[in-house]
């Protein structure tokens, strides 16, 4: 009985010691070969996790991260149309019309963008008159719009668009054209020799005299306000790019920049896997609605209030769009 007891024994040491080996050969095998299973998963986990770090804004993440350096900066239309007239003009050969064209006429066409959260924007003392003229902008475009439409039951609300702006989850795409020839500058900062000044080291200098140099010499012409949040029910599990606005002063409309900026947003979504921008956009503002819908593919989302009017219900003052990516 015993030896048979320690035949048991021994067989099913036997048995245990060939599972186990088999476990290890196969946990081995696994180590060489990943599971394209499990390599697909960790890739999905890695993607949320960096949405979630660039949705929280607090990482001084930058959209030229995950997009072409190119798009840093972008020559107005204008300058580019008179760059092939020129060229038109001395068919390859110099000419005196060719000859007054410098770097300086160039770079006076050129604007030079910059990506910033607000909230690393308010850790700082000096970008309050930043934030004052971004506000200023937007009101100057939207104000009429916003109280004729009635927006929201409540129309133009400084305050409220301010708390908009200075939001921890608003992302900024900064656009600043050079100012040349500034007359009276008497006062010389540390980037004054030759060289441009980099706008998030005037930032962080939290030096109020550097930030007044900076904004005299550089005219903020077009900012994007945007965030990554959920999606409208019910699809509120899928994180998109929520376009609260694209500003661009008056003057420097109908030049391309709306279109460099939505392409900068576009090539973001696609390096950070999110499928859809969205954007809310006043019936009344029809120059916007014909410039996301001709020029950049947007079309009304599933979430648009119109699609829920009853009868006899007044429409709704806004749409609600999106640009699948």
């Amino acid at each position: 009985m015993k030896i048979a007891n320690n035949d048991m024994k021994k067989n099913g040491n036997d048995k245990l010691r060939r599972v186990t080996n088999k476990k290890i050969i196969k946990t081995e095998r696994e180590e060489k070969l990943p599971n394209s299973k499990d390599a697909e998963c960790r890739n999905t986990n890695w993607e949320r996790e960096l949405v979630r770090r660039v949705r929280m804004c607090h990482g001084g993440d930058s959209i030229f991260d995950f997009i072409d350096p190119k798009f840093k900066t972008y020559l107005l239309r204008r300058a580019r149309d008179e760059d092939n007239r020129y060229d038109d003009c001395c068919e390859g050969n110099t000419c005196h019309m060719c000859d007054q064209r410098s770097a300086h006429d160039r770079n006076s066409w050129c604007i030079s963008f910059e990506s910033v959260n607000a909230y690393e924007l308010k850790k700082y003392n000096n970008t309050k008159a930043l934030f004052s003229i971004i506000h200023e902008i937007t009101k100057k475009n939207m104000k009429d719009m916003y109280n004729e439409s009635n927006f929201l039951k409540r129309g133009w609300s400084s305050r409220k668009k301010l708390k908009e702006l200075r939001s921890d989850r608003c992302k900024l795409i900064l656009g600043f054209k050079r100012i040349d020839n500034v007359k009276g500058d008497d006062v010389r900062s540390s980037h004054d020799e030759g060289k441009q000044p980099d706008f998030l080291h005037v930032v962080k200098s939290n030096d109020k005299q550097e930030m007044d140099m900076y904004l005299s010499k550089h005219q903020l012409i077009c900012f994007v306000h945007y965030r990554l949040t959920p999606d409208y029910y019910p699809y509120e599990k899928n994180i998109v790019c929520y376009l609260y606005e694209i500003q661009i002063v008056h003057e420097y409309t109908k030049m391309g920049i709306g279109k460099h900026l939505m392409d900068m947003l576009i090539n973001m979504c696609r390096s950070i896997n999110l499928n859809k921008i969205i954007c809310t956009v006043l019936k009344k503002n029809v120059y916007a609605l014909s410039f996301y819908k001709k020029k950049c593919a947007f079309q009304l989302d599933e979430s648009s209030p119109d699609n829920f009017a009853s009868d006899g219900e007044p429409p709704c003052e806004y749409e609600i769009l999106k640009r699948q990516i």
